[in-house]
């Protein structure tokens, strides 16, 4: 398959096709792939969002929400956990924009 573009002159084939990288992002639990952070979230929520028990250290309890912003500072996999649990208007933006951000680094996949 090839490309034409319109020039002055007229039509310019192109060889190779450009390709745009895909990115995509990967689901720490499940590893199903989505096409942007928001869809991974929400197939967070809604698939794994009544874990009781801490997929990364253990830790059992009723809110996980809590114990991943207790343990964002400390650990890259709960900075992850918190973002993808976090409500739309967290009480402490800088904490949800520092985990959003090893999120996105992290959950990163090009096939």
């Amino acid at each position: 398959m090839y490309l034409y573009i319109w020039l002055y002159r007229g039509f310019v084939e192109i060889d190779p096709p450009i390709k745009a990288k895909l990115v995509r992002f990967k689901c720490p639990l499940c590893s199903k792939t989505f096409p942007n952070l928001w869809s991974l979230k929400t197939h967070f929520k809604n698939a794994h969002g009544n874990l009781t028990r801490c997929p990364f250290c253990g830790w059992e309890g009723k809110v996980l929400t809590s114990h991943a912003y207790y343990m964002v500072e400390r650990d890259e996999d709960h900075a992850i956990l918190y973002y993808l649990l976090s409500s739309p208007q967290p009480e402490d933006k800088e904490v949800l924009k520092k985990a959003k951000k090893i999120a996105y680094e992290r959950l990163k996949y090009e096939p």
